[in-house]
């Protein structure tokens, strides 16, 4: 529903773009978090804690 309010060519639509594009802008924000970002964080933390881990084991 968002890509087209940010793609539009009507009338009315000088005001409806914006919208759209910050709705647009966000949804892929928060894929590329979701998907990328977080699971790199985790696998850094858990390998810092694993690592941590096995020094205490030691």
């Amino acid at each position: 529903g968002a890509l087209p309010i940010a793609l539009s060519l009507g009338a009315g639509s000088t005001s409806r773009i914006p919208l759209g594009i910050v709705i647009v802008g966000g949804i892929l924000f928060s894929l590329i978090l979701t998907l990328f970002v977080i699971p790199a964080v985790y696998t850094y933390i858990s390998s810092k804690h694993n690592l941590k881990k096995m020094d205490v084991t030691e």
